[in-house]
């Protein structure tokens, strides 16, 4: 099914986002995920009358479901929200489940209290684990949404439900529509084959079931797709695929972010000077969403599917390139820049990666730049009593490259009609307050803030102007040693290759003599003979 067409309106005939929201009760999933996070305070900080967000959590370790969101309360990410609005607290009610639980984990007491009161559904919750066994992929990304759609149809005041996906969901083609791609098998016949095959079986067949696809997470998401088109468009329900999400652009703070999963990894291990050679194309566009774009762009699809619900299922891609695109090769130097301004406090070299599209080349590199140093280090840190890290960080880095070097080969793109018609609906006021127009992004600044953002935020580190200098002092050290070695490297070369000279001189010499030789052999022959 095609996206539905987006139809021209008089903008000053429709309420403001603020004035849409307030009131309205929200029940969200994935509350303690990247996004479902920044969504929440979004909300509470830019529409304070809101009237309640429900989220759903799951009690983990020793802490439990509303421990869990405290403790997001209390972290950098709502500063603002408790300078702002210090009751903000009382606008959210922690809903204990689990999306891999039947019905959710929810009781029944807590499904009879949202019933009558909840207008707004968004289900972020995910399992995004590229290598995840597609059994439970499975489980958490098709049975979880199934469970969800169940829960939506027990909301008597149900106005629209945002279901969010991913801009990869068609990745095995170069080009995705806004539009469902059915995959090639029924989502709930080969869900029903998962329960009873054997999990071995399971992942000797996973290739064959992938057909292309880089790994499991976007097969389910798909799946899910395909699922809610032939089972869910009775609901007011409509799909958003944001792009790989990335640290904030400008809100609430810039380059705000709390995990190393994705894209924030890679560049800590390169400002950290350990990642020193990737699997890379460095003319492919990389497309990202910085989170605050993404938030803004899915409070206001929530706001057009309350304000002029459409007709027929609409698709939303979040995606930066087909509108404001930048390469690999252009981020990488841009990043450097800002390395070289705001160095982290502990460096082990000079931020800097070599790319290869060769497999062979990168595993040669891979050995040598990174294995060799981390074995040598892990048996240092082995004989001082110390337990090994390096090895194991690598490791890990190498599994992070490998799964993502699909997505770093080749370009994508995408239609992007939906965007623009949602923007085109938006007065200037909430363009400003909720803004995700791809256009705004100053990529040379983002890039900047995006390791401002991993100093300050990810490795907490001390950003007053004497520690910063400090650590360009260590970036110029490490720089010299640098520049030291590789000058050492250049004159043992330079002497080896004045031996060759000397080796190669010497060859002709003998070659000469040995064709001469030859030469004079038969006549030498004749001589003796006689």
């Amino acid at each position: 099914m095609a996206s539905a067409e987006y139809v021209e309106v008089d903008q000053t005939s429709l309420p403001s986002i603020r004035e849409s929201l307030e009131g309205l009760e929200i029940f969200l999933t994935g509350a303690t995920g990247f996004v479902g996070k920044a969504f929440v305070e979004k909300v509470l900080r830019s529409v304070p009358n809101v009237g309640r967000i429900y989220v759903l959590a799951r009690g983990k370790k020793d802490k439990t479901a509303q421990e869990r969101i405290d403790a997001i309360f209390a972290s950098s990410l709502f500063a603002r929200c408790r300078e702002e609005h210090p009751d903000f607290t009382s606008k959210v009610t922690v809903i204990s489940g689990d999306i891999n639980e039947e019905g959710l984990g929810i009781s029944e007491e807590d499904v009879q209290m949202m019933a009558g009161k909840v207008s707004v559904i968004i289900h972020s919750a995910a399992q995004v684990r590229f290598d995840q066994h597609l059994k439970y992929a499975l489980r958490s990304n098709l049975v979880g949404t199934q469970r969800m759609v169940e829960l939506a149809r027990k909301f008597r005041s149900l106005k629209t439900f945002v279901h969010v996906s991913t801009a990869y969901v068609n990745c095995h083609n170069p080009r995705t529509d806004e539009k469902v791609y059915k995959t090639e098998y029924p989502p709930q016949e080969l869900m029903n084959a998962m329960e009873w095959m054997d999990e071995g079986l399971i992942e000797k067949i996973t290739p064959h079931l992938l057909q292309g696809r880089p790994n499991t997470y976007l097969l389910t998401k798909q799946l899910t797709e395909h699922w809610l088109l032939e089972n869910a468009t009775d609901l007011p329900i409509c799909f958003y695929r944001p792009s790989v999400v990335c640290p904030t652009y400008s809100e609430p703070f810039e380059g705000w972010c709390d995990t190393l999963y994705g894209p924030m990894g890679f560049i800590v291990a390169m400002g950290k000077g350990l990642l020193r050679t990737i699997l890379m194309d460095v003319k492919t566009e990389l497309d990202i969403l910085p989170l605050d774009i993404c938030v803004n762009m899915l409070v206001a699809i929530t706001w057009r599917m309350l304000v002029q619900p459409p007709k027929e299922l609409m698709i939303f891609h979040g995606c930066s390139t087909p509108i404001n695109p930048n390469s690999y090769g252009y981020v990488h130097n841009t990043v450097c820049s800002g390395f070289r301004e705001y160095p982290y406090n502990t460096i082990y070299a000079r931020p800097r990666i070599h790319f290869h599209q060769s497999h062979m080349v990168y595993r040669i590199e891979k050995f040598l730049f990174h294995m060799v140093p981390a074995y040598i280090y892990d048996a240092a840190l082995w004989v001082a009593g110390q337990k090994p890290q390096l090895v194991r960080l690598y490791r890990n880095i190498h599994a992070g490259i490998e799964a993502t070097a699909y997505f770093r080969m080749m370009d994508f793109e995408w239609q992007m009609d939906s965007y623009q018609g949602l923007l085109d609906m938006m007065s200037q006021e909430d363009r400003q307050t909720f803004n995700f127009d791809m256009k705004s992004i100053d990529w040379n600044l983002y890039w900047k803030r995006f390791v401002i953002g991993t100093k300050q935020f990810i490795l907490r580190e001390d950003m007053s102007e004497e520690n910063i200098q400090k650590a360009k002092k260590q970036y110029i050290t490490m720089r010299m040693r640098r520049f030291m070695w590789n000058a050492v490297v250049a004159l043992a070369l330079s002497r080896v290759l004045s031996n060759f000279t000397w080796i190669r001189q010497w060859a002709t010499k003998f070659l000469s003599m040995l064709k001469l030789s030859i030469q004079t052999f038969p006549i030498m022959a004749r001589i003796l003979m006689t």
